[in-house]
């Protein structure tokens, strides 16, 4: 079972596996590239 599976589940896992790590600095990307938007950049927003 792969950590992230384990995550979803509730089980206890390792936070510093790098599939993990890779998903965590992708999803902190897009919220700054979402929040750093303009209320009126709508297409942009649903993109990201």
């Amino acid at each position: 079972m792969t950590e992230k599976e384990k995550m979803i589940k509730g089980h206890p896992y390792i936070a510093n596996d790098p599939e993990l790590v890779k998903e965590r600095m992708r999803a902190r990307k897009l919220t700054r590239l979402f929040n750093n938007s303009s209320e009126d950049e709508i297409d942009k927003r649903i993109s990201i």
